[in-house]
């Protein structure tokens, strides 16, 4: 109740459609905090240090000791199509279902460029000639992508609108190959203003609002998948 003043939160693309959510507890919990939130760019490490955002949460992993962490919860991969798509229908995915169609991959700002990405380097492991089709990072370009084309997007579980799930597209778990290496959604603040209330407090709330949110988006979606089958 006493924190005064615009609080900035960066985020990977993923997550965004969390943000009303979040804006919307913090109205109820803390009505004087302006909570500001933007997506995560290639500066938003070195803006968490030198204060110009608050918190940031990524994927990406750091070493730098200057900054304080905290695992959230693992980031669930699956393929989203269109709901009438081939592949909808067979009811699951190869790999070598990949290279008969587009594959777009939900770009996260650094953590999957210049080839890098679990689907990319494991794909071409056996596929040489595999090319991602397209990079994107905004999901409702990546949306209106789907549902006009064959294309299949390779994404975080958390970042579609689950009201867009089972209308109008369709989800399917991804090959064993490219869900077994997890990835941890991190909550990253500066060390030198980590260990005060305010921040304390702050951790913990954006921490728990997080948490809430992908559990329940993690287990409709499970629900979904298996109404699908």
């Amino acid at each position: 109740m006493n924190i005064d003043k615009e609080v900035w939160l960066a985020a990977d693309n993923t997550i965004c459609n969390w943000f009303p959510e979040l804006i919307e507890q913090a109205n109820q919990i803390a009505p004087r905090m302006v909570l500001c939130t933007r997506s995560w760019n290639q500066n938003s490490f070195d803006e968490i240090l030198t204060g110009s955002i608050n918190f940031g949460i990524h994927v990406n992993q750091t070493s730098l000791s200057s900054l304080y962490k905290v695992d959230l919860l693992p980031c669930c991969r699956y393929f989203f199509m269109r709901h009438d798509h081939y592949l909808a229908k067979k009811g699951h995915i190869d790999l070598k279902d990949l290279l008969d169609f587009p594959v777009v991959l939900h770009d996260l700002c650094g953590f999957n460029s210049y080839g890098q990405s679990l689907i990319e380097k494991t794909m071409k492991l056996k596929f040489p000639h595999f090319k991602i089709r397209a990079k994107i990072s905004s999901i409702s370009e990546i949306i209106e992508v789907l549902k006009s084309s064959n294309a299949l997007v390779y994404t975080s579980a958390l970042a579609f609108p689950l009201e867009e799930i089972g209308t109008e597209l369709c989800v399917l778990e991804a090959p064993s190959s490219l869900s077994d290496v997890e990835f941890i959604y991190k909550l990253y603040i500066s060390s030198a203003r980590y260990g005060s209330v305010e921040s304390d407090w702050l951790i913990s709330f954006i921490s728990e609002s997080f948490r809430h949110f992908a559990c329940r988006k993690y287990q409709l979606l499970e629900s979904l998948i298996c109404n699908q089958v």
